[in-house]
Formats: C-alpha cells, structure tokens, sequence
C-alpha cells in the first residue's frame, strides 16, 4: 500500500467504524486531489461556491422582503393576506433548501463526469477486470450484478437509523 490516500484511509479505518466519520474526517492526502481538480476547473473553488451560494440567497431574499412589506402594508390597510403569508413561507423553504445544497462540481464537471458515464459500455465486469474501480466509481454499487456482488452490496448499503431523520450509516466490519 503505497498510495498515500490509502495510507490515509487506512489509519482513519483503524479508530472510526462508520463511513460518514470517514469522509467527515478531512484526508488532508485528499486535497492534493481537490486542488487539481479545481485547477482543472471539474471542481469549483471555494470563493466560487460561497459567490454561488450567496447569489440565489440575495435573490431569494429580496422575494422574500418584498412578500413581508406586501403582508405588512396589507395588514395595516385591513385586506386578507393569507395567501401572501403561504408564499412568503414557501420562499423561505425553497431559501433554506437552496442554502443548504453544496456546490462542488462545476457545470463543466457536471458534462464531464456525464460523458465519462455515457462512454462506458453496458456489459459485466469482474474483479479481475483493470476497468472495475472506475465503473464503479462513476455508476456506483448498484451496477453490479448481484450473484457476484451481494456481499459487497450487503456491506456497502446504508442502514437507516431509529433515529428517522434519514441519515444513512455505513458500519464498516471490524476485524480483531
């Protein structure tokens, strides 16, 4: 093992059980990869994600202001206002919503991570096969054929907490 990512992810394996504690854990081996492809333009820097969040959240916001100085002037003249309240409120959802969404790839990213997708072609791999960490990489588990792959599957699907506020946990097995 070689590779300094999987050194990386190695030592985060050996104190953490779950994969969310994993990709929370910050690889600082990762961010050469992050910075490449930002020099790539596949990924947005972070000045580009903020000027991206912040842009719809002014937009949003002025909607928003506008809805509330509709209600109050209604109000103070006495006209019902409970359908301007309902979209005020649906605004503020769909604000909280689109503040909430994480800008990584770039649209450029976008098409060509999409392209890469639409250029692998559709048959069975293997284990063996050099092309198997790639496809299963971009198409993710749900490709592979389930004879050759319940195991992994079973290990890779999220089990949903009793919690019920849909967070997916991965419990990685641990070998003594």
């Amino acid at each position: 093992m070689s590779d300094p990512i999987e050194k990386a992810v190695a030592e985060v394996l050996q104190s953490y059980t779950y994969i969310d504690s994993i990709t929370k854990s910050n690889l600082s081996a990762t961010q050469a990869i992050r910075d490449r492809l930002q020099n790539w333009d596949l990924l947005v820097k972070p000045q580009q994600a903020f000027i991206d969040k912040i842009y719809p959240a002014v937009l949003i916001a002025c909607l928003l202001g506008l809805g509330i100085a509709k209600t109050l002037v209604g109000l103070s003249r006495g006209k019902p206002v409970g359908i301007l309240i309902a979209m005020c409120a649906i605004v503020a959802i769909i604000g909280l919503v689109f503040s909430q969404k994480a800008v990584h790839r770039s649209r450029y990213g976008d098409r060509f991570l999409s392209n890469l997708r639409n250029h692998i072609p559709n048959k069975g791999f293997s284990l063996n096969d050099v092309q198997f960490p790639l496809v299963v990489a971009l198409l993710s588990i749900a490709i592979l054929p389930n004879d050759a792959f319940a195991d992994l599957k079973s290990l890779l699907t999220p089990v949903s907490n009793s919690g019920g506020d849909g967070i997916a946990v991965f419990i990685l097995p641990t070998t003594k």
